[in-house]
């Protein structure tokens, strides 16, 4: 099985194609927040699994992550360290014990969430050409924090693969299998 790391780079998919894989499994994520896809793209990490894309999506911190470890065996947290002062209202983050420096959550790889792809359906997020200044910071902090743990990323995402291969359920993730089907098969 190969895993490449070579193209560890920010994607968007086109939002037709999510809703083709959402209609077959739900597990896929969908923003239907914001209808506006615009301002907030499935956006993801592109990898190669067994000769495939596949695209590993960020998704935005919640209440919830405050609760889950650095990483598991499906998820990494995406943070930085900043002084608790540097915070606002709306700042998703975990207490440093003894320290007035927290760990701000910036975002989740949800590896777990893994979709193939393939060419024409996603598009290469050119993070320097992003006008907005503040989400241009954001995708270059959690681009520098990937970088450092794309290894690990890689190696995690191998093994959700290869345990699905095996048979086994990953609780509250894609059917690759499925998925793979359906990307097979869809036309651009």
């Amino acid at each position: 099985m190969s895993f490449l790391l070579s193209d560890m780079n920010f994607y968007s998919v086109d939002l037709s194609y999510i809703e083709a894989l959402y209609a077959q499994d739900h597990e896929v994520y969908r923003n239907i927040i914001d209808s506006n896809y615009e301002r907030k793209p499935y956006i993801g990490i592109l990898t190669h699994i067994n000769g495939r894309d596949y695209l590993i999506p960020l998704t935005s911190p919640k209440i919830k992550h405050v609760k889950w470890h650095y990483k598991t065996k499906t998820s990494f947290l995406i943070y930085e360290t900043i002084d608790r002062s540097l915070l606002s209202t709306h700042d998703i983050f975990k207490v440093i014990p003894g320290s007035t420096d927290v760990n701000k959550i910036l975002s989740v790889i949800d590896i777990k969430k893994m979709i193939p792809v393939k060419h024409g359906i996603y598009t290469y997020i050119d993070i320097s050409m992003e006008q907005n200044l503040q989400y241009k910071s954001l995708l270059t902090k959690e681009y520098q924090f990937i970088k450092a743990i794309r290894r690990e990323i890689v190696e995690s995402a191998s093994a959700i693969y290869n345990k699905l291969l095996n048979g086994e359920l990953i609780k509250f993730g894609c059917n690759f299998l499925l998925l793979e089907s359906i990307c097979d098969s869809y036309t651009i």
